[in-house]
C-alpha cells in the first residue's frame, strides 16, 4: 500500500471513531459516515435524493483509501436514494426509533422501589445496605438513561449491562444468604448436642 494512502486511513480513524458508520436505517440530523464500494469515475461525487420531496443534495466524495471513497451523511426523516458518480445507487431510510422510554421508566421505578423495600423492611444491616445502594444505583441510572434517550442514543447495551449486573448481585446475595442460614443450622445443631448427651447420661445413672 501506497504510503500517501496510509497516512489518510490514519487521519480517517479519529473521524470514524467520533462518527457512527451509517446503517440502512439512521436517525434525523445525525451525522453518520457512508462508505462507497470501490468505485472508477472522472469526478468523484455523490447526489442524495429525497424520494418524498425530490429535494437533492450533492457533494464531492473524500478519499479513503485505494479506490474507497466517503460522504458525511445527515438527513431529516424520509427515504433517499444515493447516486454514486460511477451509476451505483442504494437506499437509506432516515427515521426516529420507536420511543420505549416511559416502558422503561415504569420498569426502573418498579426496580427502585422494590429495592428500597426490601431495605425499609428487612432487619439484617447487609441487606438494609445492599437494598439501598441497589435503589440509589438505579435512580441514577434513570436519570443517566432519560439523558441519553434525549441524544437519542441506544439504550440497548446499557440496560442489558444493568440486568446483567442485578442479576448477578441477587444471585451472589442469595448465596451469601444461603450460606448464613447453614452456619446458623450448624451453630444451633452444636449447641443442642451436649445438651441430649446430658440427658441421656443423667437417664443412664439414675
Amino acid at each position: 500500500m501506497d504510503i500517501k494512502y496510509l497516512l489518510i486511513m490514519l487521519l480517517f480513524i479519529p473521524i470514524v471513531s467520533a462518527t457512527d458508520m451509517c446503517e440502512e436505517v439512521v436517525l434525523p440530523n445525525k451525522t453518520c459516515i457512508m462508505v462507497t464500494p470501490t468505485i472508477d469515475c472522472t469526478n468523484y461525487t455523490y447526489k442524495v435524493v429525497n424520494i418524498n420531496t425530490s429535494v437533492i443534495t450533492r457533494g464531492n466524495l473524500t478519499l479513503l483509501e485505494d479506490d474507497k471513497y466517503y460522504f458525511n451523511f445527515s438527513e431529516e426523516k424520509g427515504q433517499y436514494v444515493i447516486h454514486l458518480c460511477d451509476g451505483t445507487t442504494g437506499q437509506i431510510l432516515v427515521e426516529r426509533r420507536e420511543d420505549n422510554m416511559l416502558a422503561i421508566a415504569i420498569g426502573l421505578i418498579i426496580v427502585i422501589v422494590s429495592f428500597a423495600l426490601l431495605g425499609l423492611l428487612s432487619k439484617d444491616i447487609p441487606v438494609k445496605v445492599y437494598g439501598f445502594s441497589i435503589a440509589t444505583i438505579e435512580l441514577v441510572l434513570l436519570v443517566f438513561v432519560m439523558y441519553l434517550n434525549e441524544l437519542e442514543e441506544s439504550l440497548v447495551p446499557i440496560l442489558r449491562t444493568n440486568f446483567y449486573a442485578i442479576l448477578l448481585s441477587a444471585g451472589l446475595m442469595g448465596l451469601i444468604g444461603l450460606y448464613r442460614y447453614w452456619l446458623r443450622l450448624m451453630d444451633v445443631g452444636d449447641r443442642l448436642q451436649p445438651e441430649e448427651e446430658t440427658k441421656w447420661n443423667r437417664k443412664k445413672w439414675q
